[in-house]
């Protein structure tokens, strides 16, 4: 297959399914009963598409390591500013999926 490692899960389904989490992790969701040489040759086949989001994946894990080990949160100051920072950054999100969905959170 991959020179990634791949989780195959079976489930009650009717076709076979592929994500990659967050963490880098690819998963493949296939019906109960379909033969693992079908699902090998089905991944092999999106391999390409595979390896694209592997590595926008290690970008984005990159990008989160990079901003987060950037605070400062030895002292109680800049645990504040780190703090203040971070508001910065998740108030206008939270404005905007809160408008998005329609609803209000305290």
């Amino acid at each position: 297959m991959l020179e990634h490692p791949v989780i195959i899960t079976r489930r009650r389904t009717s076709r076979i399914t592929i994500r990659i989490n967050k963490d880098g992790l690819v998963r493949v969701s296939a019906p109960r009963f379909m033969p693992i040489a079908t699902i090998k040759a089905f991944v092999r086949s999106h391999q390409d598409w595979i390896e694209k989001n592997l590595e926008k994946a290690r970008i984005r894990n990159g990008h989160q390591q990079e901003f987060y080990s950037g605070l400062d949160i030895s002292t109680p100051a800049t645990r504040k500013k780190a703090v203040e920072q971070l508001q910065q950054i998740v108030a206008p999100l939270i404005k905007r999926h809160a408008a998005e969905m329609g609803v209000a959170p305290s």
